[in-house]
């Protein structure tokens, strides 16, 4: 069912409301229909264990998180069937929300075939080995915002509300509240400091990984903007970079949501 073709909400509703506010005229369906896809939005939302806040918050020198996908009932529906279809490794579901002319990289033909050879989906063994399944996952779970008039959903967060006044190859986000800034890379060692969703400099990402609850991730060495600059290292797992993986939805004429990028650099 990832192929709703019904706008419910254009990225001016709130959670509590999933009404219709710039839906295309010609995407109308029964009050029924309407009701069964309320119902799901509720459904689905009622089981998720961690929702990010609607509305963006800015204040200088953080990059707190935000999801709008929720105030279109249709797209947030279409997402989670997708990501639903990505724990599957579904290739056949992918493929159904993949525009014809999608951008896969800055230097490449695009296009569906450019697609399915830069993610290695051409045969069913590797595709199930593809690392688009957890790279879309990734962008999918961690928020965005719609533009356009709520045509177009951008992801993840990260990227979709980046700062201009920070340089996105010099500098990264920090994913969590209370995370701790370390005298060194591992977990014995001092904490110099609390951060909490800060944009910090990114100085180096260091040899030493470390594996906690089951992740394994490196530690990076940051440098806070504020405190006089104290530096100290991170655990790879609570930092996010701009210029990572994002991707691009967009409501097609006739309501359907498909991806036209998912690109990396820039």
């Amino acid at each position: 069912m990832l192929s709703l073709t019904y706008a419910c909400g254009s990225g001016e509703t709130t959670a509590d409301d999933p009404e219709t506010m710039d839906a295309d005229p010609s995407a109308t369906i029964s009050v029924q229909d309407r009701d069964s896809l309320r119902d799901l939005y509720h459904e689905l939302m009622a089981a998720m264990d961690d929702t990010l806040p609607l509305n963006l918050i800015r204040e200088a020198g953080k990059l707190y998180p935000v999801d709008e996908a929720p105030k279109d009932t249709a797209f947030f529906i279409f997402r989670q069937q997708l990501i639903d279809a990505i724990d599957r490794r579904d290739v056949f579901a992918l493929m159904d929300v993949i525009h014809p002319d999608i951008k896969v990289s800055f230097g490449g033909e695009g296009g569906v075939a450019d697609f399915v050879s830069t993610w290695e989906l051409e045969t069913p063994d590797k595709a199930q080995n593809s690392r688009v399944w957890s790279i879309l996952k990734r962008v999918l779970v961690n928020g965005g915002i719609f533009e356009n008039g709520g045509k177009t959903f951008i992801a993840p967060y990260i990227y979709a509300v980046w700062p201009d006044a920070h340089d996105a190859f010099e500098h990264v986000a920090i994913t969590g509240s209370g995370v701790r800034l370390r005298s060194a890379p591992n977990l014995q060692s001092q904490t110099l400091t609390m951060v909490s969703y800060d944009v910090v400099k990114r100085l180096e990402t260091t040899p030493k990984e470390e594996t906690i609850g089951g992740e394994t991730h490196p530690w990076e060495k940051v440098q806070l903007l504020g405190e006089e600059g104290k530096e100290g290292y991170i655990y790879g797992k609570y930092i996010a970079s701009s210029i990572d993986y994002r991707a691009a939805f967009e409501r097609q004429p006739d309501g359907k949501w498909l991806m036209n990028f998912l690109v990396a650099g820039d």
